[in-house]
């Protein structure tokens, strides 16, 4: 979640830090899978994580890609979602997110470029341990992830397959109006209001691409700020080096769907899952984005009805089971079609 958009809904940043409601990975109690700790290094930076092991051998695993912000292991969204693959045969790494955690560097001044070459590192310490078959290694993006995970997937020599759970499809400058008008119509703001706030965050967007337009951005700022919708403003940085600036210059206008397309095109297995009650992300929007370019499928679509941005059963509070089967089985069939064309 963009860290304005988590301000309005009261949230985290680092996305959706949940108890978790299934058992607690690590080789004690009942889980099924050991938890090792694990290291490895992309440019210079030392990344850490930890791999969730099922017991057996040639078995599937996925690359975690984390969402936006600060995130690390102990995020509980994704060891919830670990903790389901693990306990159905496939491997998970959980890493640290760079600047998270233990591991080095800082997400602030990194675009997606350097986000994939991280995952590509863990990517491969996975194919390297011997308990996993190497053929059989893919990505898996959690929300803003999911931007990183076509990207990662289609720029490694073997990717087995590329999953996107509650990431958009569309640009993310593109996807944080999305947050924004959903977090404005949550708070019940009327359209002539909403679309005024939505023309400050365009100025600050034109301050990003151009590097002009900050003294009127910031002036809209104080304008917000002094009124009753000062809450709406008070995440949007106020000082022209804010290393918010640099990050959002590198990612602003990253579109996933031509990764998508690349490994469609490869015939790469990928597969999307949503939520219908998802207040980050568009889903219709994104839905129709997919089925325009890319018009003769490839890509596996999962919309799960009832739930939100956290894929859980708002009755139980844990993941929805049809997602957990689902994407199990995607990757399962994945390992079955690879071993049919080998």
């Amino acid at each position: 979640m963009h860290r304005i958009a988590a301000s309005l809904f009261g949230a985290l940043t680092a996305g959706l830090l949940l108890p978790v409601t299934s058992a607690t990975a690590g080789p004690s109690g009942s889980a099924r899978y050991d938890e090792i700790e694990v290291s490895f290094r992309n440019d210079g930076l030392k990344l850490a994580g930890s791999v969730l092991l099922p017991a057996g051998r040639g078995l599937p695993a996925a690359m975690m890609i984390q969402g936006s912000g600060a995130s690390d292991r102990g995020n509980q969204w994704a060891r919830s979602i670990a903790d389901a693959l693990a306990r159905c045969g496939v491997a998970v790494l959980i890493p640290d997110k760079r600047g998270s955690g233990q591991s080095q560097g800082d997400w602030q001044t990194a675009d997606f470029g350097d986000l994939a070459a991280d995952a590509r590192a863990g990517w491969e310490l996975l194919r390297q341990r011997p308990e996993i078959d190497p053929a059989r290694v893919g990505y898996l993006g959690l929300s803003q992830g999911g931007h990183v995970a076509p990207l990662a997937a289609a720029t490694s020599a073997g990717a087995a397959f590329a999953i996107d759970m509650a990431g958009s499809t569309r640009t993310m400058e593109e996807q944080l109006y999305d947050e924004l008008e959903s977090a404005y119509r949550e708070h019940g703001l009327d359209q002539a209001t909403i679309d005024w706030l939505q023309d400050f965050a365009r100025m600050s967007f034109d301050y990003i691409r151009t590097g002009n337009g900050f003294e009127r951005y910031l002036a809209r700022h104080r304008e917000i700020s002094a009124g009753p919708l000062a809450r709406a403003a008070e995440s949007w940085p106020t000082s022209p080096d804010d290393p918010y600036w640099r990050f959002w210059r590198g990612i602003h206008d990253f579109d996933p769907m031509p990764w998508w397309r690349r490994l469609v095109e490869s015939r790469i297995p990928a597969l999307i899952v949503y939520g219908t009650d998802d207040r980050n992300v568009d889903v219709p929007a994104a839905v129709a984005r997919i089925e325009e370019r890319l018009p003769g499928g490839g890509v596996t679509l999962k919309v799960f009805p009832g739930i939100g941005h956290s894929l859980r059963d708002p009755a139980t509070d844990q993941l929805m089971p049809g997602v957990v089967a689902d994407t199990c089985g995607f990757i399962h069939a994945a390992m079955r079609k690879d071993s049919e064309k080998r």
